[in-house]
């Protein structure tokens, strides 16, 4: 069965508007996941030393989730800052986003 034009435009359109997971985020689900099957494989452990590590993994955990919460707050809190002052002052943004990029570029330059 061939594909039209419009059908394969249509799938990168629809691939374009898929919200991207960030790579740090896997990572933490990944990370979160190995620490619920470690606490549920060792859930029928009857040694001290299991359960002080159980206890001492869930403490982890959560302490982990709430860590991340508070650095996704603080960061939607600078995006909403930089946001309102980039507004205020848009010419300002545009000569500070030049110079940076002109920078970059001297140094970049520089290492060739």
């Amino acid at each position: 069965m061939k594909t039209t034009v419009k059908q394969s435009t249509d799938k990168r359109v629809n691939a374009a508007n898929t919200p991207k997971r960030k790579p740090e985020s896997n990572v933490n689900e990944k990370l979160a996941e190995a620490g619920r099957a470690l606490l549920d494989a060792t859930a029928h452990a009857t040694k001290s030393t299991a359960k002080e590590a159980r206890t001492r993994l869930s403490k982890a955990l959560d302490s982990g989730k709430s860590l991340l919460g508070r650095v996704e707050d603080k960061a939607g809190e600078g995006a909403k800052l930089t946001n309102k002052i980039v507004h205020e002052h848009p010419y300002h943004a545009i000569a500070i986003a030049l110079g940076v990029g002109a920078l970059i570029r001297q140094l970049a330059l520089r290492r060739k």
